[in-house]
């Protein structure tokens, strides 16, 4: 149901933008690819996969583990894409560790 909302959705965006394919040209199998992944994995799958979470563990554990997107892009991004991966990508990731460490329930606590 998720993916046929975000469909729908889509739709209003691809009207706004058929005035600028005018301007790019032919549009080549990686574009393709690349549009079909973020449309496949990055949409519909990660909906279900976000409620399967929700199903499965408390609804803090699932939001503290959505703080580790950036660091899945950033990994995806140097293997598949090629992006260079620097030290400022590196101080990034150790950033997002050490904020998402500094809320993460002390062992043994329960939360209620």
């Amino acid at each position: 149901m998720l993916g046929l909302q975000a469909l729908i959705g889509s739709v209003p965006l691809l009207i706004a933008a058929l005035p600028q394919f005018q301007e790019i040209g032919p549009i080549g199998t990686r574009a393709w690819i690349g549009a079909s992944y973020s449309t496949l994995i990055g949409v519909a799958f990660v909906f279900w996969l976000w409620f399967k979470i929700l199903e499965l563990v408390p609804v803090w554990v699932a939001a503290y583990s959505a703080l580790a997107v950036p660091a899945v892009a950033l990994i995806s991004g140097m293997l598949i894409l090629g992006e260079p991966f620097g030290w400022v990508e590196l101080l990034g990731l150790f950033l997002l560790a050490n904020g998402v460490s500094t809320v993460l329930p002390k062992p043994g606590r329960v939360n209620s």
